[in-house]
């Protein structure tokens, strides 16, 4: 009897490490590089930085892509956490960041959401525009139940950050 509980303390423990080993709270330091015009781009060092701050806040750069596992409970997010692969699909949201264009060109810049709940994903967006050099509140529509959505901007974003997770019907 002792032995049975020892491998199934063992095994627990194993399927505790697995999850945690599938955490990516943080990015790695990067050189982000912007197209501006066909004259100019943009450089930042990104320094190694949480993806979400705060109160569920994710923010991103252009390039990157992440997978948010959500635990919620009859459409009530309990937690959010960012992981390195999209082990359970049924409720992991997949965001991407990008430049669209080349190294030369800014053609504008493109949010992906790909929601795979049962009901409408809700959030609010800001944006670090390089012309204003500061954070802006920007309009975007909720994500549609077991689709994804595009959002777009014509202007250089150098980051953006989402909130106010929400499932509603």
């Amino acid at each position: 009897m002792r032995s049975i509980l020892i491998i199934i303390l063992y095994m627990l423990s194993m399927i505790v490490r697995a999850q945690e080993n599938n955490m990516r709270e943080q990015r790695e330091d990067f050189t982000l590089t912007l197209a501006v015009n066909s004259d100019s781009t943009y450089k930042l060092n990104v320094k190694k930085s949480l993806f979400l701050n705060g109160p569920n806040v994710l923010q991103l750069y252009p390039s990157e892509k992440v997978f948010l596992e959500i635990e919620q409970l009859d459409g009530k997010i309990l937690s959010i956490k960012s992981v390195v692969e999209n082990k359970y699909p049924q409720k992991t949201i997949e965001i991407s960041f990008a430049q669209i264009g080349n190294s030369q060109n800014n053609s504008g810049m493109m949010l992906k959401i790909n929601n795979p709940f049962e009901l409408n994903l809700r959030y609010s967006a800001k944006i670090y525009l390089l012309k204003e050099n500061k954070w802006i509140k920007t309009n975007v529509l909720p994500v549609k139940a077991n689709l994804s959505s595009f959002e777009t901007w014509t202007d250089v974003i150098v980051s953006i950050a989402l909130s106010d997770w929400a499932l509603v019907k």
